[in-house]
């Protein structure tokens, strides 16, 4: 019965760590606006465009846990899709610096 117990018991622990591994922890600064509205293409290249300012001027607890460099390759030569993806990136990671640095009062 203690064996039965003790396997039961680690197959229990097991699934909880595959459950903890799909997890996806995205910080975003408090206050952040979401996605704007517009069509597929707009909002992949704002999610692509804002992912990487969050990685590149969020610090390690952005770059870690979610954030890193994405870009669709087969999307770069659509004007919408860049232009969005340069807009987000821009405002992300101004957004993320400005509410992570120190305040200067």
């Amino acid at each position: 019965m203690l064996r039965l117990l003790i396997i039961l018991a680690i197959i229990l622990q097991l699934s909880a760590c595959k459950k903890v591994q799909q997890m996806v922890f995205e910080p975003r600064p408090w206050g952040m606006a979401e996605t704007p509205d517009g069509s597929p293409v707009f909002r992949q290249g704002w999610e692509d465009g804002c992912n990487t300012g969050l990685g590149v001027y969020g610090g390690s607890a952005y770059r870690v846990n979610a954030y890193k460099f994405r870009q669709d390759i087969t999307q770069t030569d659509n004007p919408e899709y860049y232009r969005a993806w340069k807009d987000a990136y821009t405002y992300c990671r101004w957004y993320v610096w400005n509410w992570s640095r120190p305040s200067r009062e």
